[in-house]
């Protein structure tokens, strides 16, 4: 049995405090996950869809363009398909989504412990993060504490303090998270996996 997936839409055409969304794909064609034809992210919704985000029964990420709705391109590496209606398509790490002129990012972190709308998080790169604390080290004397480590690859919240430099909307009780958004990047995941058959409601 499948089990929904925690990922990041990132809204490359807006500005960086409203760039990353924390969402979660549900498993098969349950209401869930969608990006509207405003360009927003949706939750739920019945009307004005423009896509679909859901997990297959084979525990894939999957991206549904319903009838009636506009073009959707999936982009990966050097290759870019546009979906036709009804079509869907499997999103691995780092695709990128054109819808009406916008263009999303989806950033995959796994299995999802729990289920939740979507919700704006405040981000941290992992290049950025490491190099603050490279030099937060050095400056410390006689101290018997040290940074812990952190895992770039994984979707971590910190503290407003450690990423004060980063954003100015620090006193903001948005979720932080790191994210390396150049691992994999550049990586040809082979073709696009489409599917012509409508899954079932």
């Amino acid at each position: 049995m499948s089990k929904p997936v925690a990922l990041c839409v990132e809204l490359k055409n807006n500005p960086e405090k409203t760039r990353y969304y924390k969402c979660t794909a549900r498993t098969g064609r349950e209401k869930g996950l969608t990006i509207q034809l405003d360009g927003t992210i949706g939750w739920c919704e019945i009307s004005d869809v423009a896509c679909e985000l859901w997990v297959s029964d084979d525990q894939r990420l999957m991206v549904f363009r319903p009838s009636g709705g506009p073009d959707v391109y999936v982009s990966r590496a050097n290759r870019k398909i546009c979906l036709a209606e009804a079509q869907m398509a499997t999103l691995l790490h780092l695709d990128e989504l054109t819808i009406n002129g916008r263009s999303y990012c989806i950033h995959v972190h796994g299995i999802a412990e729990t289920i939740h709308p979507p919700r704006l998080v405040r981000v941290i790169r992992a290049a950025s993060l490491a190099a603050s604390l490279a030099i937060g080290a050095s400056s410390v004397q006689c101290n018997d504490s040290s940074p812990s480590d952190t895992d770039a690859g994984a979707e971590t919240s910190v503290t407003d303090q450690d990423t004060a430099s980063e954003d100015d909307t620090s006193g903001t009780d948005t979720e932080v998270i790191i994210l390396d958004t150049d691992i994999d990047a550049g990586f040809d995941g082979g073709p696009i996996e489409t599917d012509d058959e409508p899954p079932i409601k």
